[in-house]
């Protein structure tokens, strides 16, 4: 089934036009699958768009395809998209982000696990994905063999990441659609490639900030040929862990192009590796590695190999102080 949408682009069919995006999802995702093409406009959401459970629905917007969401006070742990249980469906050529002037968003993209199903083989492809949301850019919570290819990830918050992969709902992610499952038997893992570029901008905590985030459960994760960049407040390039309840593993990272020139760290490791590298870049950052903890055991399965470390000169004077871990408590709360 093909599911082709098509809307006169004035003033009234913006206001109106996400109903009957919403709509034409709706009905492919009955379909159990097809393909809904969005022209070039921009949509104003005032809840998360819904591809939960989706099956073989893609979203295909042209170049210039704004998803802008214009939430309540209501609104203020919801992402923009909802690709929640979602199995391969594919997001592609829009940018999604937020009108600053209402409540902010928790993420751009939430991808994780219904109480029907594990979402697998998900993907978004040439997606702009800039907001100043209050968590994470996009957040994966359990979802198993994603692929980010050719994206822009910028994460303008005064906390969070620009990617969050983890099987805990650590950030307290909510949806009006639906709930946001922990299960003992998903994992978080995918690609990440195409030379996506991940970066967070302005200032912030230092303490609570970082590119990639790679929390407890997170597994076979390859992350290749994108881009790093931050030039403001960054406690590290990546967090590998979060509160140690299990391991990090089967994470390869390399090679990619690091530009964050005010990161205190490359790596801070916030609980156990198995088979983890990060190799093929050169790093400005002020240190490579930093444990929270102070447990040196946790990097036993961490490999950092061919990397070029050469500091910014802010940190040329001495080595940055170390920060505390982030507090986020087991049940999501901060």
């Amino acid at each position: 089934m093909r599911v082709l949408l098509a809307l006169l682009m004035t003033a009234t069919a913006w206001a109106a036009s996400i109903d009957e995006i919403q709509g034409a999802i709706d009905e492919a995702r009955t379909a159990g699958g097809g393909r809904v093409c969005v022209p070039q406009g921009k949509y104003y959401l005032s809840a998360p768009l819904n591809l939960r459970d989706c099956v073989n629905v893609t979203l295909d917007c042209e170049p210039g395809t704004l998803l802008v969401a214009r939430y309540p006070e209501t609104g203020a742990a919801w992402p923009v998209v909802d690709m929640t249980g979602a199995y391969r469906t594919t997001l592609v050529g829009c940018r999604v982000y937020n009108d600053r002037a209402y409540q902010w968003p928790a993420c751009g993209v939430l991808l994780a696990r219904s109480q029907t199903k594990a979402p697998n083989f998900n993907a978004l492809r040439d997606v702009v994905v800039d907001g100043f949301f209050t968590k994470a850019s996009i957040v994966n919570v359990g979802s198993e063999c994603f692929h980010i290819t050719r994206c822009d990830v910028r994460h303008h918050g005064e906390t969070g990441c620009a990617l969050y992969l983890g099987r805990w709902n650590e950030l307290g992610i909510a949806s009006p659609h639906g709930p946001v499952l922990y299960d003992s038997t998903s994992m978080a893992g995918g690609t990440v490639d195409g030379s996506t570029h991940l970066s967070i901008y302005g200032e912030g905590d230092r303490t609570r900030r970082c590119i990639v985030w790679l929390a407890d459960g997170a597994h076979s994760v390859f992350l290749r040929d994108f881009y790093t960049t931050g030039k403001d407040d960054i406690d590290a390039v990546f967090w590998l862990g979060s509160q140690g309840r299990e391991p990090v593993w089967n994470v390869h990272v390399g090679p990619w192009h690091d530009e964050c020139w005010d990161a205190a760290n490359l790596v801070r490791v916030l609980t156990q590796t198995q088979g983890c590298t990060i190799g093929g870049a050169l790093v400005r950052c002020g240190q490579l590695t930093s444990f929270v903890p102070t447990n040196h055991n946790y990097a036993d399965g961490l490999s950092i190999r061919e990397v070029v470390h050469r500091p910014h000169r802010d940190y040329w004077i001495g080595q940055p102080v170390p920060v505390a871990a982030p507090g986020n408590n087991q049940d999501g709360t901060e």
